[in-house]
Parts: structure tokens; sequence; C-alpha cells
């Protein structure tokens, strides 16, 4: 007789309601497989104790969607001691240089040596082909799971605001419209 799987999943639901929706439907189609869930409304406060503790079974946090993981690979490799949610041990023994946390599988230390090698090299076909293999190895280990991409969001400018593009990305890793250079934004007459 098969056992069924049940863990619990930490989100905030005053930071991303949204997601309180989106987990309320996962729940309910990965019952249909034998996988059962609780979706753990919490407050951002005891979400962050109960991840930096490694308290927690799993975590719900909106990601970069692949704008640039050069900026952000929290989602790919244990990289951020609080964002990694899903690899707090292994996370504070990448930054620590061993030294805290705990050693992680060789996936992981694979995916840090070959990021570390991305990014320190300025040859873009080397750092994309470095990139291709580091995610290779994030596909196959499939720690983090992807449910959905953010909704094109739209803004509105006056016809006569000028130097503005017509197109940018809207993400957290782009900290729109800084990168688009506002300061150069101009009215014409």
């Amino acid at each position: 007789m098969a056992k069924k799987v049940f863990f619990g999943i930490d989100v905030i639901p005053t930071l991303y309601p949204d997601q309180v929706d989106a987990l309320e439907l996962v729940k309910r189609h990965w019952a249909d497989i034998g996988i059962d869930i609780k979706v753990n409304t919490i407050e951002r406060a005891l979400y962050f104790t109960r991840g930096d503790n490694n308290d927690h079974d799993a975590a719900s946090w909106s990601g970069a969607g692949g704008l640039d993981l050069m900026f952000d690979p929290r989602d790919y490799l244990a990289y951020h001691p609080q964002g990694s949610r899903y690899a707090i041990p292994w996370a504070n023994w990448f930054v620590s240089g061993g030294k805290q946390g705990e050693e992680p599988p060789e996936s992981q230390k694979k995916r840090m040596a070959l990021f570390d090698q991305a990014r320190g090299t300025t040859d873009l076909a080397k750092r994309a082909e470095l990139v291709k293999q580091m995610l290779d190895l994030t596909y196959e280990a499939f720690e983090t799971i992807g449910v959905c991409l953010g909704v094109n969001t739209f803004g509105v400018c006056k016809n006569n605001l000028m130097n503005v593009p017509e197109k940018f990305p809207d993400s957290w890793s782009y900290p729109n419209p800084a990168p688009t250079l506002p300061a150069q934004y101009f009215f014409k007459a």
C-alpha cells in the first residue's frame, strides 16, 4: 500500500494573497496524485524566523522568472541564506566557504562552482555555456517548482513625455524604471 505524502507550505498572505489562491489550486490538483499539502498562511516575521531556522517543510515566494539569474540565482542554487528556502543549510555552507551550514550534495556543489565560473568571466558565450550547464543540473535536481509566470503589466505615460522606452522588463532584479534612466526623460513642448 502506498503511503500518502504530506507537507506544509509556508506563505505570507498579506504580501502574496495571490500565492495563497495558487497554492489552494495546487493542493487540489496534487491531492489527485496522493500528495497532501497544508497551506500555512503565516505572518512575515514568523515566515522568516521559521525559514532562517530551517523549521519549515516548504515555502512559497516569487522568483525573478529568469530575467537574468546572474543577478539573483537563489531559485537555481543554494546561494542566498534567506532566499533559497529549499536549502538553507546548503546556502549557509556556500556563503561561509564551507565553515557553516551543511555540505550540499554534488549537484549543488557543481552548480555553485559553475555559477562562480560564470560570474568570473567577461566572455558572454562562455558565461552562457556555464549557465546552461548549471540550469541542466537544476532541472534534473527539481528542488524548486515554478507554478506560473507573472502577468504582463503596463504603464501609462503622456504622449509628450519623451525618451521613455516602449517596453522594459518588470522584475525585482531589474529595479524598474531605474535602469531606463528616468533622469533622461523629458517633456516635449
